[in-house]
């Protein structure tokens, strides 16, 4: 409720009869709202619940994208021996096959045909080294960073 004064004339301001009371809707007003401040509460509810989603979201996305990035480093990293053993043995059949060549036992064919098989075996070293180079930047990029680039380095 509330208590003033009202009155006309500056003089009878303070009289008995001046007195205004009011009661009622002012009681009222805060407590029927017609359903505002629940329907706030599940407002800031319903809010709080989409930032705990964007924030599950945003973690899974981050470990999932770190098991991808080292997943694909070991997937590479296993491979390297493999590849290396290949290399090497078309490296030696390259020098077998030149021997033979050079002997006059096998045509320029054979030997055309060891130096493509161990270009090939080379080169498919080194686009595994690439990929394992590459997921290795995942990985830090996947961790957060804080790696750069000699030429960024360089540049600043």
């Amino acid at each position: 409720g509330s208590l003033g004064f009202e009155s006309a004339e500056l003089s009878d301001l303070l009289k008995s009869p001046s007195r205004v009371w009011s009661f009622g809707a002012g009681l009222a007003q805060p407590i029927f709202d017609a359903g505002l401040l629940a329907a706030r509460t599940d407002q800031a509810i319903a809010a709080q619940r989409e930032a705990e989603g964007a924030y599950r979201g945003a973690a899974e996305d981050a470990f999932k994208d770190v098991a991808d990035a080292l997943a694909n480093l070991r997937a590479a990293q296993e491979s390297q021996d493999d590849l290396a053993r290949a290399n090497r043995s078309a490296a030696n059949a390259l020098r077998l096959s030149k021997a033979r060549y050079d002997a006059g036992y096998s045509g320029n064919l054979d030997y055309l045909d060891a130096q493509r098989t161990a270009a090939s075996a080379q080169l498919d070293l080194v686009r595994n080294r690439q990929a394992q180079l590459s997921a290795s930047v995942d990985v830090f990029r996947a961790l957060g960073g804080g790696w750069r680039a000699p030429e960024e380095t360089a540049r600043k």
